[in-house]
């Protein structure tokens, strides 16, 4: 069974079929697409790589994801 490790520190089960983003480890690290995220993954002084995803649909997008990058 995977357990999500969320910020609050409560472990939370995913129910059955639920989409979740899980490593090989079986941690599973964001639920319900993302919107909650796992302690196990969250950015700290010692990481050395992240990856950021970032979109937009707005009319300024184009110039918006020039200037995030």
């Amino acid at each position: 069974m995977r357990v999500i490790w969320p910020f609050s520190g409560e472990i939370e089960h995913p129910e059955p079929g639920e989409v979740i983003f899980a490593d090989e480890a079986g941690n599973a690290h964001a639920r319900r697409w993302s919107n909650r995220q796992s302690a196990l993954s969250a950015v700290r002084a010692e990481t050395g790589e992240v990856l950021i995803v970032a979109e937009g649909l707005h009319d300024s997008a184009q110039s918006d994801i020039a200037q995030l990058m």
